[in-house]
């Protein structure tokens, strides 16, 4: 997990210690009961059988060796024209901030840019099975966030694991209100590209069963602290699907989708706050995908490429009636 903290600019800004403490901790806990859920998924022996063929090695080795070429085509892709297709809306943050604040609804607050202060990525991965068939074991994971362009990217390419990964921006809130619902509400817009392939899996018994699967998702998470830093407290995560892309035995997917989340999507998360606590608000993108493998006879990969950016996080505080 990376963390950033910069120096604070207001005594209100949190410190980001506890709150990542207790973000970690409830990630890792979900890892670990993802990865021993899947101990107990029977697989099919005759399928998963090695296969001590040279040909075999050999036709795995020339599809990696593409699966490698086809990662580089997407990597070259012009990143830098999908983030200024994002920067019309961080040229009307300031705008729409100033013209929310002259509406008549006072506990309408709006965040951008200007207000993210913390970031943090998290990774976890399962390997599916024992192989020294390195050809066919492939894992790359990559997060990173910039905070002054309210931007996150993820990347992961995969074969014979599960993989999951997220990259997050975060921003100090202080209620306004000494007890009452808050109504968090990003704008998340994403750009999704990649590939999942099973084109290699013809030689696999069992059918039209998927073999590899990607997920992206917009998610936010609440955390809070007492005023001391203690009492550390996590709400959420509220997370809304992006993408779903999936391949079967012996087909092929490309993936290439832009758009935006919002509240209409589900895309938010309501709490209950007071103002002797000290909140962090965050908002980034989180994705899944799993690739299985027949060691030495049948292969399947995922790539996958989210580059998303958050320009404003509108928050409507309301009393409790």
């Amino acid at each position: 997990m990376t963390t950033v903290s910069p120096a604070p600019t207001a005594a209100a800004v949190a410190d980001p210690e506890p709150h990542l403490a207790v973000l970690r901790g409830e990630l890792d806990r979900t890892a670990r009961e993802t990865a021993e859920l899947e101990t107990f998924v029977a697989d099919d022996r005759d399928d998963l059988a090695a296969v001590d063929d040279p040909r075999a090695l050999a036709e795995v080795g020339a599809r990696h060796e593409r699966y490698d070429g086809m990662a580089r085509l997407v990597d070259a892709r012009d990143l830098d024209r999908l983030r200024t297709h994002h920067s019309p809306l961080l040229d009307v943050t300031d705008a729409l901030r100033g013209g929310l604040h002259r509406l008549d609804a006072p506990r309408l607050r709006v965040f951008g840019t200007s207000d993210y202060r913390y970031g943090w990525t998290w990774r976890s991965d399962h390997r599916f099975q024992d192989t020294t068939d390195l050809l066919q074991d492939t894992l790359e994971q990559d997060e990173s966030y910039d905070l002054a362009r309210g931007t996150v990217h993820l990347r992961h390419r995969l074969s014979n694991h599960r993989s999951e990964i997220k990259s997050f921006l975060g921003f100090p809130y202080r209620p306004n209100l000494a007890v009452g619902y808050a109504d968090i509400r990003p704008y998340f817009r994403y750009s999704v590209g990649g590939w999942v392939d099973a084109l290699d899996t013809l030689h696999w018994p069992g059918g039209t069963a998927d073999r590899c699967r990607s997920y992206t998702y917009g998610e936010i998470y609440l955390t809070s602290t007492a005023a001391d830093g203690s009492d550390a407290r996590t709400e959420g995560p509220v997370r809304v699907r992006s993408t779903y892309d999936a391949a079967s035995q012996g087909s092929f997917h490309s993936i290439g989708t832009d758009g935006v989340l919002t509240v209409g999507d589900g895309l938010h998360l309501e709490a209950v706050v007071i103002d002797s606590r000290s909140y962090i608000v965050w908002v980034g993108a989180y994705a899944w995908a799993w690739s299985r493998i027949v060691p030495r006879l049948a292969t399947s990969q995922v790539l996958a490429v989210d580059d998303a950016s958050v320009p404003f996080v509108v928050v409507e505080e309301r009393p409790i009636a």
